[in-house]
């Protein structure tokens, strides 16, 4: 008879470590599996993983790496609309791929000794004057001199997709960053705009404290952490806004993500995102920009974004824009730049 669906959450639980857990073997997954299902299903458990072992090793399963066998239905459903094959193959490569440790060197890139120490390898082709790295060894970088000292921080190089559509010779004297915690695009805007000064904010109390420990260990100067937003009568020249989105560009550190999708959790994104750049557009200086950026790969959220922002502020005109796929080596993220012609 078919047996309870708790036995099926079972079983999918042991096929998952089984096929795609990182460092467990199949078969010691399957013996845990076999050793904690209750007593008298121990014999079926057994079979169908023994089966499905001896499947697989012989090529009769399907393969396990194609999107239908990946993805979940319903971000399968909407990718297939957006992305053709070849791409959508690409974001399933990356959705397996483990993601690698990643830290930036503040200002100048590491010396060899220290590099050597924290037994990294710094990351090529990667745009403006950056200097990324990847380890195998994440704990010596937490726990090195360099971090301590704020010379190093723990960030993707995709963080860098949005900020590099400034060029930096831009006259930025203040900057809002409107959702800065836990602080890495605002760390990299004032080593673009060293001299201007930086205030940033975040709703949540305890991503302000995060972000008030981030700027005290790497040593910014002329920034503030505010624990309000600015009087409305307040201006500046440039506007940060890292939006909340889905996090669908992050998959590959984040793959709760694909199973929190929805045409929902978008939409309802999209809303905030909407309401957020409008709340941008109050504070920003006559002549100034807005940088705008998800960690979202959904046109929803990024290019469609953009067009009904346009569509609602005329006086505003779109300089630039960028969108960096999920890879093996980067996350997910979409940038533009938008500029009031006022002024």
């Amino acid at each position: 008879k078919t047996p309870e669906k708790t036995v099926f959450i079972h079983l999918e639980l042991a096929l998952a470590q089984m096929f795609y857990a990182v460092g467990t073997e199949a078969e010691k997954a399957a013996f845990v599996a076999v050793e904690t299902a209750p007593k008298p299903l121990k014999k079926f458990v057994n079979a169908v993983l023994r089966r499905a072992l001896a499947d697989r090793r012989a090529g009769k399963l399907p393969e396990a790496n194609t999107p239908e066998a990946v993805l979940p239905e319903q971000v399968l459903k909407c990718w297939r609309k957006i992305f053709p094959p070849r791409e959508l193959e690409k974001l399933t490569e990356s959705f397996l791929a483990v993601p690698e440790f990643s830290f930036r060197s503040l200002g100048r890139g590491l010396d060899r000794e220290t590099a050597e120490e924290l037994q990294s390898e710094e990351i090529n082709a990667i745009s403006g004057n950056w200097h990324f790295y990847h380890t195998a060894s994440p704990g010596k970088v937490i726990a090195s001199e360099a971090f301590a000292n704020g010379r190093i921080y723990v960030q993707d190089p995709a963080t860098t997709a949005a900020v590099d559509l400034l060029s930096g010779k831009e006259k930025i004297c203040r900057i809002l960053d409107l959702c800065a915690a836990p602080g890495g695009k605002s760390l990299l805007l004032k080593e673009k705009f060293p001299g201007a000064e930086l205030y940033a904010y975040d709703i949540s109390a305890r991503r302000r404290e995060q972000l008030r420990e981030n700027f005290q260990r790497c040593r910014v100067e002329h920034a503030v952490v505010l624990n309000e937003l600015p009087l409305e009568d307040q201006k500046f020249d440039l506007i940060m806004l890292d939006a909340p989105c889905s996090n669908t560009g992050v998959f590959r550190r984040r793959p709760d993500a694909l199973y929190r999708y929805s045409r929902k959790t978008v939409e309802e994104a999209a809303k905030l995102q909407s309401q957020l750049l409008d709340t941008a557009v109050k504070y920003l200086s006559a002549g100034g920009n807005i940088l705008y950026s998800t960690c979202s790969i959904e046109p929803e959220e990024n290019q469609c974004q953009v067009e009904k922002f346009l569509q609602r502020f005329t006086d505003f005109e779109l300089l630039s824009t960028v969108t960096w796929l999920p890879t093996a080596a980067h996350d997910g993220a979409f940038g533009t730049l938008l500029k009031n012609k006022k002024g």
